[in-house]
């Protein structure tokens, strides 16, 4: 059985397991099925076939400017209007 038929065998037993209303293993052992095989390939589909997910996202306010923060918890706060050959000086300069 090449990978592809494997792959449709299995995907038409998960399709009827779930509209079977049985467990896992009843319908595993009224179909002489591998409940480890059928656990693997119920997994690889689930995980295969997952909608991705869409996370808000909330853009704050830049009013108060750019800030860098050091691990040692310095922070400087410098205006948006900074140009970018500034900041890389800056940048540059920090240890």
């Amino acid at each position: 059985m090449t990978v592809s038929q494997k792959s449709l065998f299995w995907q038409q037993h998960i399709r009827a397991w779930q509209s079977s209303q049985l467990s896992q293993t009843a319908y595993c052992r009224t179909h002489a099925l591998s409940l480890a095989n059928f656990g693997y390939w119920r997994k690889r589909f689930t995980v295969t076939h997952r909608v991705p997910a869409i996370i808000p996202v909330v853009r704050e306010s830049l009013a108060v400017g750019v800030q860098l923060r050091s691990p040692s918890g310095w922070v400087i706060t410098l205006p948006t209007s900074i140009r970018v050959d500034a900041l890389g000086a800056i940048m540059a300069a920090l240890p």
